[in-house]
């Protein structure tokens, strides 16, 4: 565990320092992967996993999709989720809305820490800004994960095999008289 944070503070810091802040409960599960609680983003279940490396990815892929619910709580991203399908880039897998989003904003967010995940990320983000279902709290979601994943393409290279950093801050959104932060 000790090795998998260290892992992930060098790599991604901002999401490592908020994901330390955000999740208070790590639960063992007999198999699967990283996935958040049904009560908010504080909890995770997590299977067994080979090393630090992988534990790593799956502590930032379960935070992300906490967080990704979370936001979902507060604030509609998305309508009319099922009306149509949408091809992911990374599978051409024909999927609903809601599932582009929750894979695009993981993808992200791991991104960052494995740069091959960001494979198909900036088309993914494309198609959902251009979607009928995508709301305008949605939108400026988008906008705050294109921010924070640019210049990640042109840094991938150099830094093959090592974590990159987030680019930038959250983003603030007017919610039905809420202020909403993407992060």
């Amino acid at each position: 565990m000790a090795e998998a944070w260290a892992l992930l503070a060098d790599a991604v810091p901002d999401q490592a320092a908020e994901a330390a802040r955000t999740l208070t409960t790590l639960t063992p599960l007999p198999a699967g992967a990283a996935a958040p609680g049904h009560h908010g983003p504080g909890a995770l279940g997590a299977g067994p996993v080979t090393g630090a490396n992988e534990l790593a990815l799956g502590l930032l892929s379960g935070f992300r999709r906490a967080k990704l619910r979370a936001l979902g709580e507060v604030t509609d991203l998305y309508a009319l989720d099922g009306t149509w399908e949408h091809r992911t880039p990374w599978g051409n897998e024909h999927v609903t809305f809601s599932r582009l989003l929750a894979e695009t904003y993981e993808r992200a967010g791991l991104g960052l820490y494995d740069p091959r995940f960001l494979t198909g990320v900036p088309e993914a983000l494309e198609m959902i800004e251009n979607a009928a279902e995508v709301t305008v709290d949605g939108k400026q979601l988008i906008a705050a994960v294109r921010k924070e994943i640019s210049g990640t393409r042109s840094a991938a290279g150099k830094n093959r095999g090592k974590g990159l950093s987030p680019a930038g801050h959250g983003t603030n959104v007017l919610a039905s008289d809420r202020k909403v932060t993407f992060d």
